[in-house]
């Protein structure tokens, strides 16, 4: 049986130590432990080109992170920008000194909660994002039971509930009652 992710409202989809979960799996962490700047590059690529440096250009973030990494030695500054976004967008607490700590101690395993969260909430890449509004929001589907009315004598069984893709749910087709005839008046 498998099970989806669904984002959750005000929080971290996945914890900061889930490095291998899905949808990134292993192969995003080994790419994050041993390619910071490249992970980086990929996280931003997925985020809104007009709100972030190099947003939607893998490249650029990239070699602007091994650069500002190279010269001050403290490359987190720009992944503690990136990471403020994926925050304040989603409404998850937390603030600026925590997300430094996080991303000067832990930076491939919050490279890595990062990138999920981008692919859970539906980022593509070159900065193409879901519109959200906390209010609009998707919320899970439920299923509706609806009575199915007991079979007549002798007339056409009704059928089953159909659940239709948006969640609504179909009646079946009711029997039509049968006319009587018309008594004569005496």
């Amino acid at each position: 049986m498998t099970m989806a992710l669904v984002p959750a409202h005000n929080a971290w989809t996945t914890g900061l130590c889930d490095c291998a979960a899905e949808p990134s799996g292993c192969c995003f962490c080994l790419y994050a432990t041993f390619c910071q700047p490249c992970a980086y590059g990929t996280n931003v690529e997925l985020m809104e080109p007009q709100l972030m440096w190099c947003g939607g250009n893998c490249a650029a973030a990239c070699l602007t992170y091994y650069l500002v990494g190279a010269f001050t030695g403290c490359a987190c500054i720009l992944q503690v920008v990136a990471r403020g976004y994926i925050r304040r967008k989603y409404n998850i607490p937390g603030d600026s000194c925590e997300d430094f700590m996080i991303t000067w101690c832990c930076t491939p395993c919050a490279l890595c909660q990062e990138h999920r969260e981008l692919v859970i909430r539906g980022h593509k890449p070159g900065g193409v994002v879901p519109s959200v509004n906390p209010q609009m929001a998707p919320q899970p589907q439920m299923m509706v039971m609806v009575p199915v009315p007991a079979p007549m004598p002798g007339g056409p069984q009704p059928g089953y509930p159909v659940v239709m893709q948006a969640g609504y749910v179909q009646s079946p087709p009711q029997p039509v009652p049968m006319a009587y005839p018309a008594v004569p008046k005496a």
